[in-house]
């Protein structure tokens, strides 16, 4: 799409932000339900069932985060600044990065979760990347139309 015609670009990232959430969703409930399923024919063994299923129904309920994190990728990189992606990344990337041991292995005040443990961390980063880059969307939304004058 053209740069002057900003209503529209917000209108389809709009579109894709709740595509994006609605299909995450019925992926995430369908997840919850069948995630013994699904990591059985992945070929998980009867000793790996127990950590598998809850990582599995973990990362598929929390793809939602995931999925929000792919799509404001794209937002931004669209708008032009790609560098506010890869800063995003990086916080939700550090986060996970202190949290996966701590809820893995149970450090500090944290429960040890095991496996699960790491897609719990995983969530929380990516959560925490989500609100800051609402806010950030927020600000570059409102700035899209002063770039309709066709200065750009």
């Amino acid at each position: 799409m053209a740069a002057p015609d900003n209503p529209r670009r917000l209108a389809v990232g709009a579109a894709a932000i709740g595509l994006g959430l609605a299909v995450s969703l019925a992926i995430g409930a369908l997840g919850w339900v069948y995630a013994a399923d699904l990591v059985t024919l992945m070929g998980a063994t009867p000793g790996m069932l127990d950590s598998s299923v809850g990582y599995a129904r973990v990362m598929l309920t929390g793809n939602a985060t995931v999925t929000l994190l792919f799509l404001t990728k794209a937002i931004f990189r669209g708008a032009g600044d790609a560098a506010m992606a890869m800063r995003m990344l990086m916080v939700s990337n550090g986060i996970n990065i202190v949290l996966d041991p701590c809820f893995i292995f149970g450090w500090g005040p944290f429960p040890e979760m095991g496996v699960t443990g790491a897609a719990v961390a995983t969530n929380i980063g990516v959560v925490r990347r989500s609100r800051a880059a609402d806010g950030a969307i927020r600000s570059l939304a409102t700035s899209w139309p002063s770039l309709s004058d066709g200065s750009t």
